[in-house]
């Protein structure tokens, strides 16, 4: 999961407002409200980044732990993709 790059799914509706990301899942229609570190990742999902690189990106930006922060990152991704809000690919997007 770590070294694979990530992308928000095209098909879900989400928007970020007031720096925390609305997301509702494609197959049942529920809303999820993204805590920092969801939020974070989710902004920066475009298919072109590794996870773990957005969290090396997040690690210069704030304060945090580096055990944490990988085991966040992780399990939040890991969450997603079953949901079916995250895409990953060993290759980046292109575009």
């Amino acid at each position: 999961m770590w070294s694979l790059y990530i992308r928000q799914n095209p098909d879900t509706p989400a928007r970020t407002i007031d720096g925390e990301a609305l997301v509702i899942t494609p197959e049942d229609s529920k809303l999820h409200t993204l805590n920092e570190t969801a939020t974070y990742i989710w902004d920066r999902a475009d298919g072109r980044r590794t996870l773990e690189t957005i969290a090396a990106e997040m690690g210069e930006e704030f304060e945090v732990d580096p055990t944490t922060l990988r085991a966040d990152a992780v399990a939040f991704v890991e969450d997603a993709v079953r949901r079916g809000l995250i895409l990953t690919s060993e290759a980046p997007a292109s575009g």
